[in-house]
């Protein structure tokens, strides 16, 4: 991928996921793959999670947040990180 395009999708991601609705896709997606949750002892399972989870962790560092920050993000968005995810 060109420079140009590297920052072009670097952008995107930062449009889409730093207002409140990409915020509410992103904690939607970490509850979904247990982001928070520690790892599971069935090794299988827990190469799955860790898959799911890298994807938010790239995510995450696209966004050049750490998880304090990203927290704080929700809460400025007005996202409840008390709430559960309802499975669709």
């Amino acid at each position: 991928m060109t420079p140009d395009k590297q920052a072009e999708l670097i952008e995107n991601y930062q449009t889409v996921f730093r207002g409140p609705q990409g915020a509410m896709v992103l904690q939607d997606l970490m509850d979904r793959v247990g982001f928070f949750d520690s790892t599971a002892s069935d090794p299988n399972t827990a190469m799955y999670n860790e898959g799911a989870r890298s994807v938010i962790v790239n995510i995450c560092r696209i966004l050049e947040m750490d998880m304090k920050q990203y927290r704080k993000h929700l809460s400025d968005v007005n996202i409840d990180l008390t709430e559960e995810s309802d499975d669709v």
